[in-house]
């Protein structure tokens, strides 16, 4: 199947039967949407279930899900042993949190059925009709980069004459630098070859990096030049691993147009990612029936009674007298750095308390960071003092980059302290996914390099290691298995699911759980998951609990005053506060004279413009409810620029974002320091649209234009808002009610 070749095979009665099977099960996930299985098949018998390595997981299910019992089971002994422990209140925890995730993951077969059972010029939208991937695609380049190959696509549309007044590739789909794809031919039945990472856009091309070659399916084609017949097979394996190019890799851009001389072109659809579902059902499954060590079972007892069982979290108190365990006299000194020693007199007195409750917790300790107030530096101290008194620490996130950010801060405070790189280890399936500055600090990289290093030598390594850094559902690695941490840092908690966030905890102490409960909630794409609590965090749950538990960074670097005031206003009841009398009378740098020259030429920006962009208007709003081309347009239908997205968009509205722009580079501003932020996907395709036409902008377009959700983290020194939504019946919308949404909009801007 790699190659795409035919061999002869003398088929057997068995191999039909298998072919007949696997054809009932394609036969009915054709006819039936996709769902998942709520009833185990009986228990098998005891002979074979009393080795089984799974019996647990398998007497969890029959227990909670079905009803069963001892008896029912077939190993009553073992039934007893394996779950006995079980209160009606864990069962009915597990039943409420697997259920949701089951929810969630039928949600994402069900995109993924699409694209594989929809007609191929179906499954490029999503049932709203929003685009999530790119037809008519041919291409342009291909190459190898260390050890990836990388892929350059550019419309076949855009070949001729009329590509200049196109709209941008970014406007046409719901894809972004990071995305996973997958890569099909498009107009055959052909789909689905490659799972590739989206690694750049511009308005024309799209590039993406597989760990192996994009194959070419069904090709036959007699070479011109060099005379020979050129087929998937012999076009695979004449790549020149090496890197160099050789003649398949000119052969392969040839075969590549080939095919589109011959109605055939590329197609890129958004991918959805499976097994972290079964990850996360890994991790509630490990928190009914620990096992392991003694020691093992006692950590994940306790953590059950933190989680299910909403005990309060102890700590140790501060010393008067000589400790009395060895935890706290480590402690003690990890305390006695924090305030004395010179490495950390950077700290604010806010961010010197949080550090020293996290140290003193014998349980969990939570960190609310307010925008811009130094979350990830007090962290990075948090790590070191640490890691100085021997402790060891488990860093964790949801994503790659998150993760890198806080070990990029702890890395300088590490080795001033005299703490080397060996003893801090990356874990990461691709050392792709990791910041190249840290990939030295990767041990094994699956995607193809894999690891000269021995069993041994990665064993001494994770012995050695003080501080690991893993994602939430990185941490299945076989490096960590059997492993334990003093303590385990979550950082975005309030951006995790439940089931996401207890894997690295499985593994550590004590932990302490890391976010903003005033910005946006996780990711849940199921409305039944959303309204079962799904999208509520671990953290969320246990500050409703035990809010004394938490400390708060009220001090922030970031934002100027008036817009701190904004951020009051919406969420934070006046708590935020500016950290420095600098940060709270920073004003932006720009030429009000360069800008009202450009305002006396361009059409459309007359006197407003000036007023709206001056520096001693750090926070301005802009009424455009006297234009009557500003309005919002509803899904399915057609501006006259025919956009049509699928989604809410506001064209007036764009086209004064595009002066607001204009204007600010005029006045000298840098455009990679001006973003752009709306709740609207739509939005974001009509906005793009119109900074597409800006001269001053050129090909590249450097100002960042994305939803709400995809700038959290992210700050610049001007933010645009754009809000969308302006009607006769004046519907606000479902989003704009969010105040957490609303929240992270206002609190982007220096």
């Amino acid at each position: 199947l790699r190659e795409c070749t035919l061999e002869g095979v003398r088929p057997e009665r068995r191999d039909a039967v298998g072919l007949i099977s696997r054809r009932n099960e394609l036969a009915v996930a054709m006819r039936d949407p996709p769902m998942l299985v709520e009833e185990l098949p009986p228990v098998l018998q005891s002979r074979s279930c009393r080795g089984c390595s799974i019996r647990p997981s398998c007497f969890l299910y029959h227990r909670v899900k079905e009803g069963g019992t001892a008896e029912s089971s077939g190993l009553p002994e073992e039934f007893v042993t394996d779950t006995g422990h079980m209160s009606a209140r864990d069962s009915t925890f597990f039943r409420h949190w697997d259920g949701l995730l089951g929810l969630e993951e039928r949600r994402a077969r069900e995109q993924l059925a699409r694209l594989w059972s929809d007609p191929s010029n179906n499954h490029s939208g999503s049932a709203s009709g929003f685009r999530t991937g790119l037809q008519g695609m041919r291409m342009v380049q291909a190459s190898r980069v260390g050890l990836q190959f990388r892929y350059e696509f550019r419309r076949v549309a855009d070949d001729d004459d009329t590509a200049a007044g196109r709209r941008p590739l970014m406007a046409t789909c719901d894809l972004s630098v990071g995305d996973l794809v997958v890569v099909s031919l498009d107009g055959t039945d052909n789909r689905g070859f490659d799972q590739a990472q989206v690694r750049a856009m511009t308005p024309t091309t799209i590039t993406v990096a597989c760990s192996d070659r994009v194959r070419i399916p069904n090709l036959a084609w007699a070479h011109a030049s060099t005379n020979m017949t050129v087929d998937s097979k012999s076009l695979s394996q004449g790549w020149s691993m090496d890197g160099s190019r050789t003649l398949s890799d000119d052969l392969y851009l040839e075969a590549a147009d080939y095919l589109l001389a011959n109605g055939y072109s590329w197609r890129l659809d958004k991918a959805e990612i499976l097994s972290g579902y079964r990850t996360q059902r890994r991790n509630l499954i490990k928190l009914m029936v620990p096992d392991g060590s003694d020691e093992q079972r006692a950590r994940l007892t306790r953590l059950k009674g933190l989680v299910i069982g909403a005990d309060a979290p102890r700590s140790i108190a501060a010393a008067s007298t000589p400790p009395d365990t060895q935890r706290a006299a480590t402690v003690e000194k990890a305390v006695n750095l924090l305030h004395h020693d010179s490495l950390h007199m950077s700290l604010n007195d806010g961010q010197r308390a949080a550090v020293e409750r996290s140290l003193r917790s014998l349980d969990y300790h939570m960190i609310q960071g307010f925008p811009g107030s130094g979350k990830s530096s007090t962290l990075a101290h948090l790590v070191v003092c640490a890691a100085r008194v021997g402790l060891k620490v488990l860093l964790s996130s949801q994503t790659h980059a998150a993760i890198d950010v806080l070990l990029a801060k702890s890395l300088p405070l590490l080795e001033a302290a005299g703490i080397g790189r060996r003893k801090i280890v990356r874990i990461a399936t691709r050392t792709s996914a990791v910041d190249k500055d840290l990939r030295d600090l990767v041990p094994v990289d699956r995607s193809g390099g894999g690891s000269t290093a021995t069993p041994e030598q990665l064993e001494e390594l994770m012995g050695q290691a003080l501080v690991c850094a893993v994602t939430c559902l990185g941490v299945r690695s076989d490096l960590l298995a059997g492993r334990s941490f003093d303590l385990c840092i979550v950082d975005e908690a309030s951006q995790a699911t439940l089931p996401q966030t207890l894997g690295p905890l499985l593994l550590a102490d004590a932990f302490v759980l890391v976010g903003d409960l005033c910005q946006l909630q996780p990711v849940v794409r199921s409305t039944e998951a959303r309204s079962g609590g799904l999208n509520l965090s671990l953290m969320e749950t246990l500050h409703e609990l035990h809010p004394d538990a938490c400390s708060s960074l009220v001090h922030q670097y970031r934002m100027c005053e008036e817009v701190v005031q904004v951020a009051n206003v919406v969420t934070y009841e006046g708590q935020l506060r500016c950290a420095t009398p600098q940060v709270a009378k920073r004003r932006l740098a720009l030429s009000v004279e360069l800008l009202e020259a450009t305002c006396a030429v361009a059409p459309g920006a007359d006197a407003w413009l000036s007023r709206v962009c001056t520096p001693e208007r750090p926070v301005v709003f802009v009424d455009t409810d006297n234009l009557g081309t500003a309005r919002d347009n509803r899904a399915g239908e057609r501006s006259e620029d025919g956009i049509s997205t699928g989604d809410v968009f506001n064209l007036g509205e764009a086209s004064i974002v595009s002066l607001l722009v204009r204007g600010l580079v005029a006045g000298g501003v840098a455009p990679e320091q001006i973003g752009v932020v709306t709740p609207y996907r739509g939005q974001v395709k009509a906005i793009i649209a119109c900074l597409a036409r800006l001269e001053c902008l050129g090909e590249s377009n450097p100002v960042e234009v994305h939803t709400v959700d995809r700038y959290q983290g992210r700050d610049k020194e001007v933010i645009i808002v754009s809000l969308v939504r302006s009607n006769e019946a004046q519907d606000s919308g479902g989003l704009l009610k969010d105040r957490r949404r609303v929240n992270v909009a206002v609190t982007r801007a220096r």
